[in-house]
């Protein structure tokens, strides 16, 4: 059952300042791109997730498209760094990008160019931060900043992006490497601070540069000297996330859940996130689109399995996809009565269960 007291960690360890920019920080996005379709559209999506209607109209506003989904390191929890991944590596062609942009441009607000890889390296993610920017659209990744250099720095800053998270799991070496099995704090540290040199040398407040731990066993008496860090660096947020596990294994969580209950997701007497209380209605399947570098499009970002796939951008219009029967279908648990076809989201119900 998730912890009740995990609110604490957005009042106490993330700070409620911090809530409050990052807040600030999704508004001023929203009204920079903003256009009388895009409002109108992103309106309607926040009505029919409300009313939980089952075949919407107008498409999703937030989208996360995985450009490449191979990486450096061997993040334990990760699929990708357990090399337990089920879809089949690759990066997106970048026609096949343009070409999605240029169907979801008039609506998209924002784009994630991230999921299950190291962005950076896509030979071409500059040119597709870039692309769409002269979209009018958003764009954020998160990286571990493992594969980095000072000229990819200055092309991060040129490029438009507008915001950078970083992941960065301890304030030494020892205890960042315990998670991001691989990384070399030192030469993050010294990434970071190159791009923020590159932000002073052209004048510009992009990207905004997130720090985000993941917390944990290991690091969870080292908030506050990763907050100082992040200070010294001169970054812009220092996000808290409690890490989630396979609440099926034992060994992961006697390994990574924090010893301090109230540092977790998790109800230490239970120890199982399938209780969850009831959620009102997943905004995945009335606000955004996930969609790997192949086309496919998942209903979340949690599940990587193709078995769960909802359609292909790449063979069928997005329009149709998204008032197809497996989004029905899934929209439909929220509704309750009958639900006409099995998708993940029906066995989900909104309780992503976090397993590999």
């Amino acid at each position: 059952m998730i912890n009740r007291q995990t609110i604490s960690l957005f009042t106490k360890t993330a700070g409620p300042r911090s809530v409050a920019i990052k807040g600030q920080q999704h508004l001023a996005k929203l009204l920079r791109h903003s256009t009388p379709r895009k409002l109108a559209n992103w309106l309607l999506a926040k009505a029919q997730r409300q009313f939980k209607r089952a075949k919407v109209g107008g498409y999703p506003y937030h989208y996360v498209v995985d450009p490449i989904n191979v990486c450096v390191l061997r993040c334990p929890l990760c699929p990708t760094g357990r090399g337990t991944l089920k879809r089949r590596r690759g990066k997106m062609a970048f026609d096949d990008f343009k070409k999605l942009i240029a169907e979801i441009a008039e609506y998209a607000y924002f784009l994630d160019l991230y999921n299950w890889g190291e962005s950076f390296l896509h030979p071409q993610i500059f040119d597709m931060i870039d692309y769409a920017n002269t979209r009018n659209i958003s764009t954020k990744i998160s990286t571990s900043l493992n594969y980095f250099d000072d000229e990819m720095a200055r092309q991060v800053v040129v490029s438009g992006l507008e915001e950078l998270v970083i992941s960065l799991d301890g304030a030494d070496q020892e205890t960042y490497e315990t998670y991001r099995v691989g990384g070399n704090l030192a030469e993050v540290i010294e990434s970071i601070r190159s791009l923020v040199r590159q932000r002073e040398l052209h004048q510009s407040p992009f990207p905004l540069l997130t720090i985000r731990v993941l917390l944990n066993r290991r690091n969870e008496t080292q908030i506050p000297a990763i907050r100082r860090l992040g200070k010294q660096l001169g970054v812009d947020n220092v996000v808290i996330a409690p890490i989630m596990v396979n609440t099926d294994s034992l060994e992961d969580m006697e390994r990574w859940l924090p010893v301090n209950e109230i540092h977790s997701f998790y109800d230490y007497k239970t120890r199982q996130d399938r209780t969850l209380q009831k959620v009102k209605a997943c905004p995945y399947l009335w606000e955004s689109c996930v969609i790997s570098w192949e086309g496919a499009v998942s209903p979340c970002c949690w599940y990587d399995d193709p078995a769960n796939d909802f359609g292909n951008v790449f063979t069928e219009p997005l329009e149709d996809i998204w008032n197809n029967d497996f989004y029905v279908a899934s929209r439909q648990v929220f509704r309750g009565g009958e639900v006409r076809r099995d998708t993940v989201c029906v066995r989900c119900q909104g309780r992503p269960h976090y397993s590999y």
